[in-house]
């Protein structure tokens, strides 16, 4: 007779448990980004000439897409994501308010998270880009003081660094601890606020004789970081764009427009920004380089569909700026973008930049950045004729 047989036992599906993933190893600091700073009340400069009246722009030509590099293996593997609860998935960054749920929505050609992207409904800041058609004419300078300058006018800013392995914004603002975050490390943990670099922070980084900053930052990574297949023209892109749903305003600063844009920087993200509303400000002197170099870079925003009366031009460490040089810049320039004016050397500027410390009040600049200002903001308190009458051009407020 055969032995009973053992009772059937339901069968229970094994449950896989995760190992836990550490923390990513860059933590945003804490505090709000944009606390408050003391700045005094300053006038503002005077009014230049108005800018004339455009035509619309010709049919633009179609744009060249950039092709990003092939991809390679990444040069070290990410640490893998935690887990998050969905409370810790909805991104609230203080002092910037809630922004849209941050998860992994897929991976980018480097094989890191990618960073989600922000509904264009949900934008609010507009974007100034200073750009020049060749190094040494101030566009750094121009884009830290239009920043401070909007900062100490109650404007929540940032200023991201897009010159990408060759960023000036670190030394401009004498930040030497080389762990500050940069885009580098949005670019790796897909996580656009793991870049930015909030006033508070810039405080404690800088040496404490130096005045406070009102501004955050984004920087741009160093050379050793700036592979192009990593810190893609995407990345900043979408990093932009997060701010631009937080801040009030932001400036960008770039690297020198060339004729063949090798980075995919330009004709991807600045030029893309240029099309859909950003104003761009470019920085020349009086040098023959500067100018027509300036002034083709221009036209060729102007071929791939950027609208006249978004782009501002300016001439700066003039040695003289009398009528034949404003005839020169006039016939130069007219029909392609609006002549704000013209500054001369700042001696105490340049020692003042040079030390960390900016005197946006009594900067020779500052009457052409509050009409900047004033164009991308429609604030009042950037409107000239608030402010005493400066003496001459080239002359300092007594």
């Amino acid at each position: 007779m055969p032995a009973p047989s053992a009772p059937q036992q339901s069968y229970q599906e094994p449950q896989f448990q995760a190992p836990a993933a550490p923390q990513p190893s860059f933590q945003q600091p804490a505090g709000d980004p944009f606390a408050q700073q003391q700045f005094p009340p300053a006038p503002i400069g005077e009014a230049f000439p108005a800018a004339p009246a455009f035509l619309e722009p010709a049919a633009p030509a179609p744009v060249q897409a950039y092709q990003e590099p092939t991809a390679a293996e990444p040069a070290f593997a990410p640490e893998p994501t935690a887990t998050l609860s969905k409370e810790a998935q909805e991104f609230s960054l203080p002092g910037f308010g809630t922004g849209a749920a941050f998860g992994v929505t897929g991976t980018t050609s480097a094989g890191f998270p990618e960073i989600p992207d922000v509904d264009d409904s949900a934008i609010r800041a507009n974007v100034i880009v200073s750009y020049g058609g060749k190094g040494g004419v101030g566009k750094t300078t121009c884009a830290v003081l239009m920043a401070q300058r909007a900062a100490a006018a109650g404007l929540r800013v940032v200023v991201v660094d897009m010159n990408r392995g060759q960023g000036n914004i670190r030394s401009y603002l004498r930040l030497d601890n080389p762990n500050l975050p940069t885009v580098y490390n949005a670019a790796v943990t897909g996580k656009a606020q793991d870049a930015l670099i909030s006033p508070k922070v810039l405080k404690e980084n800088r040496d404490s004789s130096l005045p406070s900053l009102g501004f955050a930052v984004v920087m741009s990574p160093p050379h050793s970081l700036a592979d192009p297949k990593i810190v893609s023209a995407a990345v900043y892109s979408k990093v932009i764009r997060f701010i631009q749903t937080q801040a009030d305003l932001v400036i960008l600063d770039t690297q020198i427009v060339e004729a063949k844009d090798t980075s995919g920087l330009i004709d991807n993200v600045m030029v893309p920004l240029l099309m859909r509303g950003a104003w761009g400000l470019g920085v020349a002197d009086m040098s023959r380089p500067g100018r027509e170099d300036l002034l083709k870079r221009t036209q060729g925003f102007i071929h791939q569909g950027v609208k006249r009366d978004r782009l501002m031009l300016m001439v700066n460490k003039a040695q003289s700026f009398g009528n034949a040089e404003q005839q020169q810049i006039n016939e130069a320039f007219s029909g392609s973008s609006a002549f704000l004016g013209a500054a001369g050397e700042d001696p105490e500027l340049a020692s003042a930049m040079n030390s960390g410390s900016f005197d946006v009040q009594n900067s020779t600049l500052r009457p052409i950045l509050d009409t900047a200002l004033y164009q991308a903001t429609g604030r009042d308190v950037f409107l000239p004729d608030q402010a005493p009458k400066r003496r001459g051009l080239f002359g300092r407020r007594r």
